[in-house]
């Protein structure tokens, strides 16, 4: 839930790749493996990154939240499931 709520207030994201990782982490932060040496290179990355490139980051992952979590595109998932 902390990486969704990051993404829909346009926060650029630093996640382990699990679960839906390939769709929610394109271009806007940092992937890495959910090991600690893995965690602290992608932490480290992050800090020190320009502010420019981190409002970017950011910009994306609240475009992305706006495609992903819309009422529409829950909806339709929803439907689209159920006629499966």
């Amino acid at each position: 839930n902390a990486i969704c709520e990051g993404m829909t207030i346009g926060k650029p994201i630093i996640m382990t790749e699990v679960s839906d990782y390939n769709v929610l982490a394109q271009g806007n932060g940092i992937l890495c493996t959910p090991n600690k040496y893995s965690i602290k290179m992608a932490l480290e990355k992050a800090l020190s990154l320009s502010n420019e490139e981190l409002k970017k980051m950011g910009e994306v992952s609240k475009n992305k939240a706006r495609e992903l979590f819309s009422i529409e595109s829950i909806k339709n998932g929803w439907v689209e499931l159920i006629e499966k």
